[in-house]
C-alpha cells in the first residue's frame, strides 16, 4: 500500500512529488479503491498535478501546471492536426491570439505549428461580445489548474481550481454583485460531499474527510492510502472479513479511528491464530484515538504495530469485563507514542 505521493511517483516517470507539500487531493475511487478518471493534487509550491486513470491504470495523460504555464506534459497528445509531447510543447508555445469562428478569442500562451493555434498556458478568454469570461490556465480550450471565471458584468463568478474544464478542487462562488455565495470542494463541476456514509457500493470521493462504512459493507479490500484528507474513519460490524493486512500509514490529518465488532476477522465471536495477518498504524501525526469493538481482528496472529503517533491519547480495544479476543495471538509493538492517557 502506497500513500498518494508514492502512488503518483511510481505511476509517472521523470517527476517526483514530495508528500510534505501536498495540500489537497481531489478525484474519484472506483472499484476496490482504485483511482478512476482525473485526479488532481494541489501542491504548496503553487503547482497543480492532474493525471487521468482508468480503474487504477494511468492513461498516460496528464499535466503539471502552475498559475502561469504548463510545466510538464505526460504522454503523447493529438489535438486536431497538432501532435505533441513534453519536448515538442516546449518548443512551440508562444504568446498569441486565437480567434474562433463565432467571435470568441483566447489571448495568451498558444501551442502552434504555424498554421493553427491552441491555448496552452496562461491567458484570457473573451466571448463573442468581447467580455472577459475566464482568466487562468487553459489547455486545448479546457480550463486546468487555478483560474477565475466571470459573469458578463465583469464580476467574478468562480475563483479556484479546474480540471478538464470543470470546477475541480477548492473554489469560491460569487453572485453577480460580488457577494461570496459558497466556498467548497468540487468534483467534475459538482459540489462534492466531504462526508461519506454508506456500504461502499458507490464511487468514493478521494478528497473526502470523513469515512463511515455501514455494517456488512460490500468492500473486500482495505486501502485508504490515497485518501489524503481523511480526518475520521468509522467502520461498522462484520466488515472486511478476508483482509490479511490492516495498514494506515502517513495520513497526517486523521484524528479518530472507530471499528465495530467482528470486523477484520473470519472467526466470528472467537479467536484463531493466523500469523499471516498483521495490523499497522504508522506515521499519523494528528491521530488522537483508536477504538476497536469486541472480536474484531480476533484471528490476527501476526504483527501489531503502533508507531510514530505523537498525538495519540486513547486506545480502546474490546469490551472491559468480557472475552473480546482482539489480537488474541498477536505480539504488540508500540513506539513513538508519548501522550497516551487511556488504554
Amino acid at each position: 500500500m502506497q500513500n498518494i505521493a508514492d502512488f503518483v511517483n511510481s505511476t509517472i516517470s521523470n517527476y517526483h512529488i514530495d508528500r510534505s507539500i501536498i495540500q489537497n487531493v481531489q478525484g474519484c475511487l472506483g472499484k476496490e479503491w482504485k483511482p478512476n478518471g482525473w485526479i488532481s493534487l494541489i501542491l504548496s509550491n503553487r503547482e497543480c498535478v492532474v493525471l487521468q486513470f482508468n480503474n487504477g491504470v494511468f492513461m498516460n495523460q496528464g499535466f503539471v501546471v502552475n498559475e502561469q504555464k504548463v510545466l510538464k506534459v505526460f504522454g503523447n497528445h493529438q489535438i486536431g492536426d497538432i501532435s505533441y509531447n513534453e519536448e515538442q510543447s516546449r518548443e512551440v508555445v508562444e504568446e498569441g491570439i486565437v480567434d474562433l469562428d463565432h467571435g470568441s478569442r483566447f489571448e495568451g500562451l498558444v501551442l502552434t505549428d504555424n498554421k493553427f493555434g491552441i491555448p496552452f498556458g496562461y491567458g484570457e478568454m473573451y466571448d463573442d461580445d468581447g467580455f472577459l469570461v475566464y482568466k487562468g490556465i487553459m489547455i486545448n480550450w479546457k480550463r486546468f489548474g487555478y483560474g477565475t471565471s466571470y459573469h458578463n458584468n465583469g464580476c467574478i463568478e468562480y475563483e479556484g481550481y479546474w480540471c478538464d474544464d470543470n470546477r475541480f478542487g477548492r473554489g469560491k462562488v460569487y453572485d453577480r454583485y460580488g457577494k461570496l455565495v459558497n466556498e467548497c470542494e468540487w468534483y467534475n463541476g459538482i459540489e462534492s460531499d466531504t462526508d461519506y456514509c454508506g456500504n461502499g457500493s458507490e464511487l468514493l470521493n478521494i478528497g473526502m474527510k470523513h469515512l463511515k462504512l455501514s455494517d456488512n459493507c460490500v468492500l473486500k479490500n482495505w486501502d485508504v492510502s490515497l485518501l489524503y484528507n481523511l480526518k475520521s474513519i468509522e467502520i461498522g460490524n462484520d466488515c472486511f472479513g478476508s483482509v490479511k493486512t490492516f495498514q494506515i500509514d502517513g495520513l497526517n490529518r486523521l484524528k479518530t479511528i472507530i471499528i465495530g465488532s467482528n470486523s477484520f476477522t473470519q472467526k466470528k465471536n472467537g479467536g484463531r491464530n493466523d500469523e499471516s495477518k498483521s495490523f499497522h498504524i504508522l506515521n499519523c501525526g494528528s491521530l488522537e484515538s483508536i477504538q476497536i469493538g469486541e472480536y474484531s481482528f480476533s484471528d490476527f496472529g501476526g504483527d501489531f504495530e503502533l508507531k510514530n503517533l505523537p498525538q495519540l491519547q486513547s486506545i480502546q480495544i474490546g469490551t472491559i469485563g468480557s472475552d473480546s479476543y482482539n489480537f488474541y495471538y498477536s505480539s504488540f509493538v508500540i513506539r513513538g507514542i508519548d501522550m497516551i492517557l487511556n488504554i
